[in-house]
């Protein structure tokens, strides 16, 4: 099944559409697994969705499965998605589209089967716009090195 993106206001009833999806689904009788990414730390949020092998970090003691592990077969849902950093969201994406995981201090990837279903308060297409803006400021403040100029010399 492909992902879902459920987007409004605080309080529109995202998290019971979500809840709905899954239930009148065709994995309503495996899991529904959710994480409210906004409430999870972000040192904490990769083993939470990817988990981690044995001795990964310091108090790894043994290994752990991770969200989207436990939701095979059934349903992801993703609270606001977008609070998680660009990186893990990255990572995020690379599993529903790979259908595979690899968890914090693993070499090996674990096949997954997870219907993601996301949900933002966001205004998706403001936070695409203004990435979009400070990408071009970025640009224009720092030209490319064959457009400097004094080129490129030790001192610079």
């Amino acid at each position: 099944l492909p992902p879902v993106l459920v987007q409004g206001e605080t309080g529109t009833g995202k998290t019971t559409i979500a809840r709905w999806l899954h239930h009148r689904g065709p994995r309503a009788a495996q899991s529904l697994v959710e994480m409210n990414c906004s409430a999870v730390p972000e040192t904490l949020a990769e083993s939470e969705l990817f988990g981690h092998e044995r001795g990964a970090f310091t108090d790894a003691r043994a290994a752990r499965i991770g969200l989207f592990e436990a939701a095979s077969g059934g349903t992801l849902f993703l609270d606001e998605l977008p609070s998680l950093s660009l990186g893990l969201q990255a990572k995020v994406l690379k599993a529903i589209e790979d259908h595979r995981i690899r968890r914090l201090g693993g070499n090996k990837e674990i096949p997954v089967d997870a219907r993601v279903i996301a949900a933002t308060h966001r205004d998706l297409r403001q936070l695409i716009d203004r990435s979009s803006e400070i990408a071009a400021g970025d640009q224009r403040a720092n030209p490319p090195v064959r457009d400097h100029p004094r080129g490129l010399s030790s001192g610079a």
